[in-house]
């Protein structure tokens, strides 16, 4: 046995303990950065990966996806960091959010605008919301059924579903610089839905959400690891950087508390840890 093995044999396991170890165990959780996803921050992620991009592949015209606009803040962050050198196809299910993004969007040359979702089916779906234009709509239904805003989240609209491979094939899109993806549980659908260029390595970053939204479609970490990993390398993104995760462990990858932002790394690109 290993010499840390052996002091975690010699921690008391009381009961009168238990309120200290929960508290211990938010302040490990906070500062591996697994209650860091939210507004497009250093904190959440999103800005480390924009930075990646930016400063690291040094492509011309970078394309970029930003699927689950929203109303485009992610959006108008990512043409603040990378220049409007770039195209960004911005992909937006819900109709009042969609247009709130093409009022704040709708009109840089940059910027295409699609309203629709992404997933592993094409057609049409319901979208679950707690109120129109939501920033938790869900393409499923028990994707945060047990938070306070539960009781009242409901089909509101039925919304048109694409396969990323599909989307690209139309628009003659080849390759992808950044993906990111915000979908509230729908992030293995959408891979799914994109496994062609997946497995060509024709997505060079790939960020994307995991916690307690996936516990709705019943989605784990291994799930997305195992369609990821054979082409990609994974990280959990930390505040100055990126975590790299090595190796799947259900103890580590298998957090639900809240959502917290990854980046999958093409194993054709060579980028730092740090941004």
């Amino acid at each position: 046995m290993s010499r840390f093995g052996c002091v975690l044999d010699r921690i008391p396991r009381t009961v009168a303990l238990q309120p200290l170890y929960l508290r211990m165990q938010s302040v490990s959780l906070a500062g591996m950065n697994l209650d860091g996803a939210g507004a497009v921050s250093q904190s959440s992620g999103e800005e480390v990966a924009l930075l990646y991009l930016a400063r690291h592949l040094r492509v011309t015209e970078p394309v970029v996806f930003d699927v689950g606009a929203h109303v485009g803040a992610y959006s108008a962050r990512a043409i603040e960091l990378v220049g409007e050198g770039m195209v960004l196809h911005a992909f937006e299910p819900s109709a009042a959010s969609f247009t709130k993004l093409r009022q704040n969007l709708g009109g840089l040359a940059s910027v295409r605008l699609h309203h629709k979702a992404l997933g592993d089916v094409r057609g049409e779906a319901p979208l679950f919301e707690d109120r129109p234009g939501s920033d938790i709509a869900s393409l499923f239904a028990g994707a945060y059924s047990y938070w306070e805003q539960g009781p009242n989240i409901a089909a509101r609209e039925t919304v048109q579903v694409a396969r990323l491979d599909e989307v690209c094939a139309e628009l003659g899109i080849s390759r992808i610089n950044l993906l990111k993806l915000d979908v509230e549980g729908s992030e293995l659908a959408a891979l799914r839905g994109g496994a062609h260029l997946i497995r060509n390595r024709a997505i060079d970053l790939i960020q994307f959400e995991f916690g307690v939204a996936a516990m709705g479609p019943r989605v784990f970490f291994r799930d997305l690891y195992e369609l990821l990993n054979p082409h990609y390398r994974l990280h959990r993104i930390v505040h100055n950087g990126l975590a790299p995760i090595d190796r799947y462990d259900p103890v580590r990858c298998e957090v639900f508390s809240t959502s917290s932002n990854y980046l999958a790394v093409s194993r054709d690109v060579a980028v730092p840890i740090q941004p």
